[in-house]
Parts: C-alpha cells; sequence; structure tokens
C-alpha cells in the first residue's frame, strides 16, 4: 500500500496539470473568439469613452465566464432533481443592453424597436410588467 501512495500523488498531480492547460487552452480559445466579436465595436466606439469601458469590462466578463457559453452550447439534458440547470435567458439577461439615442436634431420622425423595455416610455409599451422574478422573497 505504501507503494501505491507516490504513484497515487503524481496521478493527482498529472490530473492537476491537465485541469489547468485545459483551462487556460478554454481561456485563449475564448479571448481569441471573443476578440474577433467585439473588435467591430471597439472600431466604432472609439470616440466615446464610456462605451469603450463598458466594452472593455464585457470582453473581459465574456473570457471569464466562457463556462456559460459552453454550457448554452450544449443540448439540454432531461431534467433532474439532483442538478438543476438554469435557463439560459436567465444565465445571459446581464448582456442585455438598452440603448438610447438623440434624435433631437433629425428631421425624419423617428422609429423606435424595443423588444425588451425595462422601464415604462410612452414610446414603447413596456414588457417589464410581464416578466416574471426569478426568485421569491
Amino acid at each position: 500500500m505504501a507503494e501505491l501512495r507516490p504513484v497515487a500523488k503524481l496521478g493527482q498531480g498529472a490530473e492537476v496539470e491537465a485541469q489547468q492547460r485545459l483551462a487556460d487552452l478554454q481561456r485563449t480559445a475564448a479571448t481569441s473568439v471573443v476578440d474577433t466579436l467585439i473588435d467591430r465595436f471597439f472600431e466604432d466606439f472609439e470616440d466615446h469613452e464610456e462605451a469603450m469601458q463598458y466594452l472593455s469590462e464585457l470582453r473581459q466578463d465574456m473570457i471569464e465566464n466562457v463556462g456559460l457559453f459552453l454550457m448554452a452550447a450544449e443540448p439540454l439534458p432531461t431534467p433532474s432533481p439532483v442538478a438543476p440547470r438554469q435557463d439560459p435567458e436567465i444565465l445571459f439577461r446581464k448582456y442585455q443592453v438598452n440603448l438610447l439615442i438623440d434624435c433631437s436634431m433629425d428631421e425624419c420622425a423617428r422609429v423606435i424597436f424595443e423588444s425588451n423595455p425595462t422601464t415604462p416610455h410612452p414610446n414603447t409599451s413596456s414588457a417589464a410588467s410581464r416578466r416574471r422574478p426569478t426568485s421569491a422573497p
């Protein structure tokens, strides 16, 4: 039994190293994918400091939470009381944004489309009242 202990420790060390290498590989792949998708927005908003700050934070958060995206890409398993899976809509809600545009200088009529308004606005209909709370108070 004493002879197996060093072998078991080597096996555990190799497993930890393999998990670290996999995490590094996932982070490298996530960085590449996120950069490819988000670089265009950095170019479009380079004159807007607050938008650039938001995009930088968004980029970092997406890379750090690559597991959410990998989990969402997997097919949903049959429901299990042991390991409930969260709804992807809830998981990705933090990535939703509201867009406000100043059209005061425009001479043409505005068209507003807001598929998920968060506050009532005279030009939109509110969906916030239809959203069910995710947890009971």
